[in-house]
């Protein structure tokens, strides 16, 4: 149990330090990737381990969503000297961190609970809705659409298209879309109402996204991921709180360094407690999952690739545009073509970043057709080396994404993250996995769901209480730090100020 904490935390950890330097979803795919390699190998469920490869992707997907939310000016307002703003920046801490962590635990919680014939059912709707967003970014590269309040509006609205053509096979999809939608026009459109003005309101939309999927898992009868978003998601809204305070502490001592990054790592080692509590949850009162015929064996191919291949390309081909601002010897484009192309015309589509990972896909496919030796190794081995290949090729990404900017400040993210990698990779290798025994029959979720929610509205109220005390006790009424003090309510405040 020890080894899940500490490994799902480090890993979160360094995963969230990492995600700070490439931003939005595809920048938090990569600790819920790590996170949901660690519950699926250090639960105790043997059968969990079998299915590392759909713990991995899920994670990433669930762990992604929150990527899309705006929350630096939130935090500046817990630095404000108003006491107003500073609990409300407290609060909204709270609920981004819920809503990011919420999807997280839910989606950690679809390999653990779901039958593989109703699990994998979930892959062609989800490989259309890829497709579907990746003729989006063809379309928009030529023809920008408008904004809606700086919203993912567009992509919501093709999700919703494809879990209507879907819906005969899942409509999770269905759900997640529907709601995103309900909650951005009745939030935003219709009372009105803006979390950070004038940043995006992806928030709102992720409200509906979170509430559509607990409605699903609800009328699934799926309560054990219920149970899984809750416990996750009142974690997360603590963790992502808690962060910032032990921020404001530390800043206190008057020591200069880069604290956002000691936040961002801070945050994700607090998100990956709340993980694992989710994954210790579901591994005790979960019964086991029935055996069943490895059906659609062709999505644990889609799940490596996705993973081991995919989610690192799309935060690297940022780099390559860095690289050219700070190397003058290096140009955008290379040889006749770009450094990267993003697959997309306006950045001329396919270039060297692109043939390197087109070649290592082509190198895995035809690897997994032979089928080597490492094949018939336990799962157990199998998903140590997947969380070590993708551990370190994160870890690497992000060292040559910063190096030609680098600074002595940047020691505590870039030598602390690959140490922390060091330390993680020991602890993956030299601790054994433990065993827990699933439950014999069907626990009697609704009081757990009860305390949850119970549980996360008290955690919201401790996070604003302990948060705001916790700034007034350091700092007083003067404001924290020496950036532009941003205020939300009165005269005073800075609204049009992004």
């Amino acid at each position: 149990m020890v080894t899940l904490f500490l490994l799902a935390a480090s890993s979160m950890s360094i995963g969230w330090g990492i995600r700070g330097q490439f931003g939005h979803e595809y920048g938090a795919a990569m600790p819920g990737a790590l996170a949901g390699i660690v519950c699926a190998l250090f639960a105790g469920r043997q059968e969990w381990r079998e299915r590392v490869l759909f713990f991995a992707f899920f994670g990433a997907l669930g762990w992604s969503f929150g990527g899309s939310m705006s929350y630096m000016k939130v935090i500046a307002y817990t630095h404000s000297s108003g006491l107003a703003t500073v609990a409300y920046g407290f609060a909204g801490m709270f609920l981004i961190g819920f809503l990011w962590a919420a999807p997280g635990g839910i989606g950690l919680s679809l390999p653990a609970v779901l039958p593989r014939q109703e699990l994998t059912r979930l892959f062609p709707p989800l490989t259309a809705l890829f497709a579907a967003w990746y003729a989006q970014d063809l379309i928009t590269d030529r023809w920008p659409a408008p904004e809606l309040f700086d919203t993912d509006w567009l992509a919501a609205a093709i999700a919703l298209a494809v879990g209507l053509a879907f819906l005969r096979r899942t409509s999770l999809i269905l759900y997640a879309a529907a709601g995103w939608w309900l909650g951005f026009a009745s939030l935003v459109l219709l009372l009105g109402l803006r979390l950070s003005p004038p940043r995006g309101d992806n928030w709102a939309g992720c409200v509906g996204l979170v509430a559509g999927l607990l409605v699903w898992s609800v009328r699934r009868r799926l309560l054990a991921v219920t149970a899984a978003g809750l416990v996750c998601g009142a974690l997360g809204g603590l963790a992502f709180s808690l962060g910032q305070v032990i921020r404001l502490a530390l800043m206190a001592t008057g020591a200069q360094t880069n604290w956002h990054s000691v936040l961002e790592q801070t945050q994700g080692f607090l998100f990956g407690l709340g993980a694992a509590a989710a994954a210790l949850v579901l591994a005790r009162r979960t019964p086991p999952l029935p055996p069943a015929p490895r059906a659609r064996r062709w999505t644990e191919t889609f799940c490596l690739l996705s993973v081991l291949l995919l989610i690192p390309y799309l935060n690297l081909r940022k780099s390559p545009a860095d690289w050219s601002r700070y190397i003058p010897t290096m140009p955008e484009w290379i040889y006749g073509l770009p450094a990267a192309g993003w697959f997309l015309p306006s950045r001329g589509f396919l270039g060297w970043l692109e043939l390197l990972y087109l070649s290592l896909a082509l190198a895995v496919i035809l690897a997994l057709r032979a089928r080597p030796a490492l094949l018939n190794t336990p799962w157990e081995a199998r998903g140590q080396l997947l969380y070590l290949a993708f551990l370190w090729q994160i870890v690497f990404i992000n060292s040559i994404h910063v190096i030609v900017r680098f600074t002595p400040q940047r020691i505590v993210t870039e030598w602390a993250i690959a140490l922390h990698a060091v330390f993680a990779s020991a602890l993956l290798l030299c601790l054994p996995p433990h065993k827990i025994p699933p439950a014999t029959a069907h626990p009697n979720w609704p009081p757990l769901l009860r305390r949850a929610a119970l549980a996360a509205l008290a955690s919201a109220a401790i996070a604003v209480a302990t948060g705001t005390a916790a700034r007034y006790a350091l700092y007083g009424t003067n404001p924290a730090g020496d950036t532009r003090e941003q205020i939300r309510f009165g005269p005073r405040n800075t609204d049009t100020v992004r």
